[in-house]
């Protein structure tokens, strides 16, 4: 069994939505997300991506809807204002040098 610190299972943005011109675009970001081949799950004021597909969402939230009424988490953690959600981003470099076993964990 891998160590849980050095296995990384695909991660999973979930994506809260408040506001009511920004729950209009649910629909149609889960519909994009969709046909660009991705996987989106779509409940209430929720929409639950995988991380390939966040930064795309990123820059089109950031530009056509109300970016302080979105939150996001990861794994069930505490919600966080979607705009910080690039630092997030930019830190998985990290995470794909230890999946691709350029860096080894010493657990």
């Amino acid at each position: 069994m891998d160590c849980l610190n050095c296995s990384f299972p695909p991660i999973q943005y979930e994506i809260h939505f408040e506001g009511e011109a920004n729950i209009k675009m649910l629909p149609v970001l889960h519909k994009h997300i969709k046909r660009q081949n991705g996987w989106a799950l779509q409940n209430e004021n929720n929409l639950v991506v995988m991380e390939e597909s966040v930064l795309e969402l990123f820059d089109f939230c950031i530009e056509h809807m109300l970016p302080d009424r979105i939150f996001y988490r990861i794994h069930g953690t505490s919600w966080d204002s979607f705009s910080t959600i690039s630092s997030v981003i930019e830190a998985q470099w990290i995470d794909d040098l230890i999946a691709q076993k350029k860096i080894t964990c010493e657990c």
